[in-house]
């Protein structure tokens, strides 16, 4: 490991404390990991939004994270994998750690490079990554000290139809969770935030692309994710597999991060559609019952989100199409015109729909059943796959190679 630009502050910034300041970023999805942002729209949206700064950090899709001035980003270079802390403010490195992360692609994943895809984590003075080929690392946020890490890239041996780690890790309450191996072999498990030493091991759930949630179920904290072949719920406390629902998909791209309103959960993939889904109990088992299910709504690579009245989502049908969900019955509310890219990069913020979708295009909605397009924006030249970044002021963009922060005027 090389460690550039190493500084030590006498005081840690207040964003790497154990608690995220509410404008931070600090994984996948955001600070509550449901795609909710803090971010203030000004009072006029101007014509362009201004470019504060871009740097060039390397290849993937994995998301920018924000924590108080600074942000993390964990990219490729060459064989590679390198994680950089920049400033907010003007994107001056503060420091950067590499490791050798030599990967071969699956044929079928050539195009979409070598990653990494899972989004670091920002928690309790840590900064974790989980890379393409299963090496999970754990820095010191303030100076990039290497903390602790695994390799668990023999897990992943020669998968067959795997194309690499994509499942964003997990911090609560000190303990980091994460879904580790391939579809041929793999385990859950929960690892101690400050060493590193494994909590529980729960093996033979063998994951997809999908990061885990933590949901509150019938009193219970519970795991909930898509593996490679089924839906799965554990207790977090122990890693006890409390239940699972069989989940195939012909490619095993089972991708989406799993949603809950109030008590309904909801899951999709390319080939099933999706649908909604409560616990009940039989017995002293717990069992998944289908409350509503739509085979042409197909939730791909974007991961759906909620504002507790309904669903937010990017069809993969007509090439990409936004649609509004009602929860309680998957009825289709609204449906854009298609069209709209793979993969999109859904958020809330306050009564803002936003959405930066792969060809770099910003588009900002009023919420609601019937959402309003309100702007467009052009804010990459290149394909946006990675999840963006939202901070009360701006936007921080990934495009194929560089990072970009965004501003929209004064507030």
């Amino acid at each position: 490991m090389i460690i550039k630009n190493f500084r030590i502050g006498f005081v840690l910034l207040a964003a790497l404390a154990s608690s995220p300041l509410a404008a931070d970023w600090n994984q996948w999805l955001g600070p509550a990991r449901d795609g909710h942002a803090e971010f203030v729209a000004p009072p006029a949206w101007p014509e362009a939004p201004a470019r504060l700064w871009r740097v060039a950090v390397g290849e993937g899709h994995s998301s920018p994270v924000v924590s108080g001035d600074r942000v993390f980003v964990f990219a490729r270079q060459g064989d590679n994998e390198i994680l950089r802390a920049l400033a907010l403010a003007d994107g001056r490195e503060i420091w950067k750690v590499e490791y050798p992360a030599p990967y071969q692609m699956h044929p079928a994943a050539i195009p979409h490079g070598k990653g990494p895809k899972a989004t670091p984590v920002a928690a309790e003075g840590k900064v974790c990554t989980s890379g393409i080929s299963g090496i999970l690392s754990c820095y010191e946020a303030a100076t990039g000290k290497l903390a602790w890490r695994h390799d668990f890239s023999s897990l992943l041996g020669k998968a067959p139809e795997f194309f690499g780690v994509s499942a964003s890790p997990l911090v609560v309450d000190g303990t980091l969770y994460l879904n580790i191996g391939s579809d041929t072999q793999g385990s859950f498990r929960a690892f101690d935030l400050k060493t590193g030493a494994t909590r529980w091991d729960t093996p033979g759930i063998k994951p997809a692309y999908a990061s885990a949630m933590l949901f509150e179920i019938g009193g219970r904290r519970q795991l909930v994710t898509l593996t490679y072949d089924a839906i799965v719920g554990l207790d977090a406390a122990d890693g006890k597999l409390l239940w699972q629902q069989p989940y195939p998909d012909q490619y095993r791209q089972n991708v989406p991060t799993p949603l809950k309103v109030g008590e309904l959960l909801f899951f999709g993939n390319i080939e099933n559609g999706s649908f909604g889904a409560r616990l009940e109990k039989e017995g002293t088992a717990l069992r998944m019952k289908e409350v509503w299910k739509d085979k042409e709504t197909s939730w791909y690579m974007a991961s759906p989100i909620t504002d507790g009245k309904r669903i937010y989502a990017l069809n993969a049908r007509q090439k990409g199409q936004m649609v509004v969900m009602k929860p309680e019955t998957g009825e289709i509310l609204w449906r854009s015109p298609g069209r709209q890219g793979e993969n999109a990069s859904l958020a809330l913020a306050g009564e803002l729909l936003l959405m930066v979708d792969t060809d770099g295009e910003l588009s900002v909605y009023k919420a609601g059943d019937q959402p309003q397009l309100l702007k467009t924006y052009t804010i990459a030249d290149s394909p946006v796959w990675a999840q963006a970044a939202w901070t009360d002021k701006l936007l921080l963009v990934k495009d194929r190679d560089g990072l970009a922060a965004w501003s929209f005027g004064a507030r």
